[in-house]
């Protein structure tokens, strides 16, 4: 089950008996489960485990007496319980209950995700133009500023509203604008810069045109599970800054003409002059067709995006 169909279920009132869960977009996320939660005619529980919710189940209680929605966070017992598997799927395991697993993550090549493929919903981080839209709604920001927000965020939405309540916070306790508190963020450090290994470790390995290091990269991006539309937005806007940069070499107010900001330009020194203005326009083509292929056409499975964009890119 993917996102647009869990949306439109919902949307009918429609709930089903099982729903699974995974994905590091935890904020929508817990919106989703709360939306079914508010939906669900019955008492909302919060269990360990599914052995416990199969005691309750069991048991005459009054409290549980009536149906129930039974809520269980990284149960590994499940992944592993085969004869209650067909079960589950069918319903008659929950009986007149719904229950919802909810994974941080979970294996693609394993038996319990192939066998529930059609009650899994994943939650990847959005696209950059979504996310626009909910930075819009909480603060009055540039796009360039809006865009770095996300960016530094790696489009997960969670982390976003952290940072962005750092801007709101310092702006309402200064009573300065958000792009006066932003730009006091950015020169205090205040936010949070993944650290090496995670994933500006490819993009800065693409960037410096250095293949070796790149599908170094690339194997532990694929193990860690992160999002290929995260690193192609990232490497879209870093590609397009470093060609207006590289462009306007030698001139004066590279900002003004550009509409970068100050930080964006310093991001683009190392790249410099590392592709020729050609490459760097050839690489957008490349980046821009493999994400309409993903988010529009279909043409080409999201497992398989980024090796065909680094093969035409390289």
């Amino acid at each position: 089950m993917n996102l647009m169909e869990l949306k439109k279920s919902l949307s009918e009132n429609k709930l089903d008996k099982l729903y699974i869960f995974t994905g590091e977009e935890v904020a929508v996320m817990d919106i989703y489960i709360n939306k079914i939660s508010k939906l669900f005619n019955g008492n909302v529980v919060h269990a360990e485990t599914l052995s416990a919710v199969v005691s309750r189940l069991k048991s005459k209680s009054l409290i549980f007496s009536d149906k129930s929605l039974f809520i269980i966070r990284d149960d590994k017992e499940v992944t592993s319980a085969e004869k209650i598997w067909d079960s589950l799927k069918k319903g008659t395991f929950q009986k007149d209950n719904t229950i919802m697993l909810v994974y941080n993550n979970l294996d693609k090549r394993g038996k319990f995700y192939k066998s529930f493929i059609d009650h899994i919903v994943t939650f990847e981080p959005l696209a950059t133009e979504v996310l626009l839209k909910y930075v819009n709604k909480d603060l009055k920001l540039s796009k360039t500023k809006a865009e770095y927000l996300i960016h530094i965020c790696q489009n997960n939405y969670n982390k976003l509203l952290l940072e962005m309540d750092k801007v709101k916070c310092l702006a309402s306790n200064k009573h300065i604008s958000d792009e006066q508190a932003f730009d006091l963020c950015v020169k205090g450090n205040a936010f949070y810069i993944p650290p090496e290994g995670e994933i500006f470790d490819l993009l800065n390995a693409i960037l410096q045109n250095n293949i070796d290091e790149t599908y170094k990269q690339l194997q532990m991006f694929v193990k860690r599970g992160d999002s290929p539309l995260a690193i192609m937005s990232l490497l879209h806007n870093n590609l397009k800054a470093i060609l207006q940069v590289q462009c306007m070499q030698g001139r004066k107010e590279i900002g003004q003409a550009t509409g970068l900001q100050y930080y964006q330009i310093k991001n683009t020194y190392p790249f410099i002059n590392l592709y020729s203005n050609e490459e760097l326009i050839r690489m957008i083509k490349i980046n821009r067709f493999c994400e309409k292929a993903i988010k529009q056409t279909g043409l080409i499975d999201t497992d398989m995006i980024l090796d065909f964009m680094l093969v035409k890119i390289f």
